[in-house]
């Protein structure tokens, strides 16, 4: 499970990991290893859920997450695929071409992963960040312990505003939007 919420949609991520399907004959796609491995966790689907409800997913084409072996070490590298499912094709998921690959910089370590890292610096430049390493507000911590998400992620935003340089977007302005009640007892249902 991925643990994520997502603030202002309230939907709730996780992962289904699974044997990878391999590479349709015709059409771009899978780069994980085919069938099963060693280690099953060489390719996921990425699931949505509204509200935290994780019985019903509200994803209906195919997004996933596949190992790379490509990279410059085991793991550096996962593709983040994104997949259309077409009635007109059958039961072929054919990529849609806003794929991406999901780049990890830093080993277990801490230590750089080489070229990758100096490859990030040299592309952020002189951008500002904020990085979130592991929860130190004891606020925060107490509320997810608690499952009260709803107040989790305000504190989370007072906590992110804070400490922003600049607000471009407007994200720490905006109105809270408060869910109806019978997307309150949703939330409480799984």
């Amino acid at each position: 499970l991925l643990a994520a919420i997502t603030p202002g949609l309230l939907l709730g991520f996780s992962l289904k990991f699974d044997e990878c399907p391999g590479r349709s004959m015709f059409m771009p796609g899978h780069v994980c290893p085919t069938g099963p491995t060693d280690v099953n966790l060489t390719y996921a689907t990425l699931q949505a859920h509204m509200y935290g409800n994780m019985s019903k997913h509200v994803t209906p084409n195919a997004y996933t997450l596949e190992y790379d072996s490509s990279g410059v070490v085991p793991g550096s590298l996962w593709h983040r695929g994104i997949y259309l499912r077409n009635p007109v094709l059958g039961r072929c998921a054919c990529e849609f071409g806003v794929s991406y690959t999901l780049t990890k910089i830093i080993d277990n370590e801490g230590d750089p992963i080489e070229p990758y890292f100096s490859e990030w610096v040299e592309y952020m430049g002189e951008v500002p960040l904020a990085l979130w390493g592991k929860i130190t507000d004891d606020e925060l911590k107490s509320l997810l312990e608690s499952d009260q998400l709803l107040a989790a992620g305000k504190r989370l935003k007072e906590l992110v505003c804070a400490v922003l340089p600049a607000d471009p977007l407007g994200w720490c302005k905006a109105e809270e939007v408060e869910p109806s009640h019978e997307q309150q007892r949703e939330m409480l249902r799984f």
